[in-house]
């Protein structure tokens, strides 16, 4: 072969293999189909769950009053925050948000493909059963955290301690098979490895007096707790406290068919990227609620000092603001 031809040769082989190695071209996904799956997911319930413990928190309910001033007043202050977070965090203000962060997670062809998804009869169980027993996942794995924490974090550093585990759900049992599925949820024991990676290395956020936030390292107190909760935490475990959760919410045969669906390679690839996004979302949705003033707006709006403009989604979206690391 002359040199010429083989020269072309070896570069149309370049170019094949430069060509194979690039990613194929994708679609983003569009407002139009995120909104599409959004609607069909009731995607909105993550915010309005984080929104109603944010009101809990500020304007927390009155059983036990027993004036009945006091009582109109609490029942008062807690309607009024209410309004407030209806108008400044409803899902409206909060979905040009969502949108921008599924796009960056998701093309258009995935994004449909939710949506058929979601319209089976599987995807109806997941949005209406399974997706609200996932959520008290977060609180009741918080409380568990807490409750271990505060029997340790008095120690001092000669001191040992000795959990006591939790115990295993009986062999057969529908938590047994709640057990089984959180141990192999897609994703969940790499996220959780991380996570706790992270712990000792992770900056704390200090705000001077000037008002200014600034990042600083852990002081060695706080790296031997984080060493401690690596000891102390493993996965097997919270995956036992989200499985009683899914038992006690969930039918068995909702159970298994979780399973299989989180046993299909493509599925548990989608529902890794599906909670990464949501992830991502729910940081958003408390950075932007975090920055309402929700006790200075309400004591304003009863003063009538002046009127409370409702926020836009530009607002809402310029809220979330990356963590500074220096």
């Amino acid at each position: 072969m002359p040199a010429t031809s083989a020269v072309r040769s070896l570069a149309r082989a370049c170019l094949v293999a430069l060509a194979l190695s690039q990613p194929a071209w994708a679609e983003p996904a569009t407002r139009e189909s995120l909104g599409r799956y959004f609607s069909l997911s009731k995607t909105e319930r993550l915010s309005e769950s984080m929104a109603a413990a944010i009101l809990e928190t500020a304007a927390p309910p009155w059983p036990d009053e027993t004036d009945t001033g006091k009582q109109a007043e609490r029942k008062a202050t807690h309607e009024l925050m209410s309004a407030i977070l209806r108008e400044r965090a409803g899902w409206s203000v909060i979905e040009p948000g969502a949108v921008a962060i599924y796009q960056q997670h998701f093309q258009e062809s995935e994004v449909q493909a939710l949506i058929v998804q979601a319209q089976s009869p599987f995807g109806q169980t997941f949005i209406d059963k399974i997706a609200p027993a996932m959520q008290k996942r977060a609180p009741a794995v918080q409380a568990h955290i807490a409750e271990r924490t505060a029997q340790f974090m008095t120690l001092n550093p000669d001191s040992t301690f000795t959990a006591v585990r939790l115990p295993l759900p009986r062999a057969g049992s529908k938590e047994a098979l709640a057990l089984a599925m959180m141990l192999e949820w897609p994703g969940a024991r790499g996220r959780f490895d991380a996570n706790m990676a992270r712990l000792e290395t992770m900056a704390v956020e200090v705000t001077g007096a000037d008002g200014v936030v600034q990042s600083t390292g852990q002081s060695e107190q706080s790296r031997r707790f984080a060493r401690m909760l690596r000891e102390q935490f493993k996965f097997e475990e919270i995956a036992a406290v989200e499985a009683r959760v899914m038992a006690s919410e969930l039918d068995e045969p909702d159970i298994a068919a979780l399973i299989d669906n989180n046993r299909n390679p493509e599925r548990a690839a989608q529902r890794i990227k599906i909670e990464l996004a949501e992830t991502e979302l729910a940081t958003h949705v408390h950075a932007y609620l975090q920055s309402i003033d929700l006790r200075g707006l309400a004591t304003m709006a009863q003063r009538k000092e002046q009127t409370i403009e409702p926020a836009t989604p530009e607002i809402a979206i310029k809220a979330h603001k990356p963590a500074r690391t220096n």
